[in-house]
């Protein structure tokens, strides 16, 4: 099992598959415009694609949520993987806009969005105390792919032809498949019985007899194991055989016992042709070891067990009555529809506040330091214990609620850049923090869960969006208003996360109570060994 708080290499490749995985995404502003050039479209027709994808994106957390109850999240987050890059390949044949709505909206859309849930769980599971920085590294991917695909998908653009640059981007995302594979969750049987196995047999060094002897089970083992045949242990003390003696052959079948126990784990049908032969009566520091091997085999198989049951999902039923969960969903909600309207139209508005083209296009990469500082650092200071991680959460709820207000007085573009930077910094950690907060109420495996749930709300908003974007944009002449809408709602969820912690902080005691370490009863794994007889 691999220590908790240690992955960090899991981190940086799930950022690298995020980053892959997340290109229309990030670049959802640059289709936005391509999409209404190439096929003569409004705003509100010209939406209609990269609205699809982003309802899939949060719509197939449903279908990871269903399969995970049949198939590891491993497993999902590589079916997404072909999802992903086979959609992208599928639009260069699109003949119409029917068929490219299809190919990049519902399959390409529908695996981003089982890889986002799929890598999200899985690295999670290798994190708690540094939970939320690892998600940040893991959710940095999108900043990297806003920072290089947004250029390099408009000098394509430019380069070759529309169809082209789709078949290129297929081919970049056919690496995606070998990053979510590096990720799969981690063999369930310990790698390191067999060294421990050696470990216990360097106890003392011995030989092995021509006689057999019937194992005994003196720990508590597997009685079907004990008619088995090994090599007779044979022990000396003063040049005196003791294998008679009570203290000596009680010691042996320990020492053969726990031999069968490791093998058994391990699968090998035989004991090693070395068994153990203790050259003198044992010392109090011999069956230490002994009965740390027991007890190490005995955590093991503990902690398999324990991850076994925390890779089921909990119960939709058990979560739906809980008034936090409702919270967290309906703040990833607005965090979700915020993310996709802020990146969708950030292109578009900022032609309206009067840049170039091109500055236009690097509107979206200007954002990444912001969104790099936002989803990393902001949660590290949550785990480093300069604040708690639901304060945080709120008090980005509030400050994105300002920054966002404020695009709608800009009247020129680097203050319009400046008022986006500033307010991705807190959308930036509020996509980080999202799923922690959720992971730490209720465990990590309730997060797809979560997830689901959100997408219950968010698909039809954003098939809504065509609509809404419409109305603000070719009826009202602009987006202030659509700016000064989604900063109401974050306003008030500030407030709801902020009574939130209010109410847990009244309830403290008892949450230390069920998180504090228990350790089991060290006398009830002490092995009693027969007095020497007089």
């Amino acid at each position: 099992m691999p220590d908790l708080d240690k992955s960090w290499g899991r981190a940086f490749v799930a950022c690298a598959a995020i980053a892959i995985s997340s290109a229309s995404q990030s670049s959802s502003g640059f289709f936005y415009v391509t999409f209404m050039r190439e096929y003569s479209l409004n705003h509100e027709k010209g939406s209609w694609l990269t609205s699809v994808f982003q309802a899939m994106l949060e719509g197939s957390a449903l279908f990871a949520f269903a399969l995970q109850k049949k198939f590891s999240i491993s497993t999902i987050g590589l079916i997404g993987s072909v999802l992903i890059w086979s959609g992208i390949l599928a639009c260069h044949w699109a003949p119409n806009i029917t068929w490219m709505t299809f190919t990049f909206g519902f399959l390409q859309g529908s695996g981003s969005g089982i890889v986002a849930v799929a890598v999200t769980v899985l690295l999670m599971r290798y994190f708690d105390k540094y939970r939320a920085t690892a998600t940040g590294i893991r959710y940095a991917g999108n900043s990297l792919s806003s920072l290089i695909y947004p250029p390099l998908l408009s000098h394509l653009y430019a380069t070759f032809s529309f169809r082209q640059m789709f078949l290129l981007l297929g081919g970049i995302s056919l690496n995606l498949t070998p990053l979510v594979y590096a990720l799969r969750q981690p063999n369930l049987r310990p790698k390191s019985l067999s060294e421990k196995k050696n470990e216990f047999l360097n106890i003392s060094k011995y030989r092995t007899g021509t006689s057999a002897y019937k194992v005994g089970s003196a720990l508590g083992g597997n009685r079907n194991n004990s008619d088995r045949q090994v090599p007779k242990p044979v022990a000396e003390k003063n040049g005196r055989t003791l294998e008679k003696r009570g203290s000596a052959e009680r010691i042996s079948s320990i020492a053969i016992s726990v031999c069968h126990t490791t093998v058994a784990s391990t699968g090998f049908k035989q004991c090693p042709q070395s068994v153990a032969v203790i050259s003198k009566v044992p010392d109090q520091h011999i069956i230490n070891q002994v009965r740390n091997t027991a007890d190490v085999n005995a955590k093991s198989k503990s902690e398999n067990e324990a991850w076994d049951k925390e890779a089921n999902p909990p119960p939709l039923s058990t979560l739906l009555v809980r008034p936090a969960y409702w919270v967290f969903v309906f703040g990833a909600v607005l965090v979700n529809y915020s993310d996709h309207v802020f990146m969708g139209t950030i292109v578009d508005s900022a032609l309206d506040h009067g840049a170039t083209p091109f500055e236009a296009d690097m509107a979206t990469v200007c954002t990444v330091p912001s969104q790099l500082f936002g989803r990393t650092l902001l949660p590290f200071l949550a785990d480093a214990g300069f604040a708690n991680r639901t304060t945080l959460a709120g008090a980005c709820y509030l400050l994105f609620a300002a920054t966002i207000a404020l695009l709608g007085v800009t009247r020129t573009f680097s203050a319009y850049a400046l008022c986006a930077a500033a307010a991705w910094i807190f959308l930036g950690c509020l996509t980080t923090m999202k799923h922690v907060v959720t992971a730490d109420h209720f465990g990590v495996e309730a997060v797809s869960a979560a997830w689901a749930t959100t997408g219950l709300f968010v698909v039809p908003m954003l098939f809504c969006n065509p609509a809404i974007l419409g109305f603000f944009r070719d009826k009202q002449g602009s987006y202030n208003n659509l700016y000064y809408s989604v900063a109401s709602l974050h306003f008030t969820m500030s407030v709801a996360f902020f009574l939130l912690r209010c109410s847990t902080l009244k309830r403290q005691k008892i949450w230390k109570i069920e998180h504090q370490d228990r350790t089991p009863n060290s006398k009830s794994n002490e092995l009693s060994v027969p007095a020497k007889n007089p």
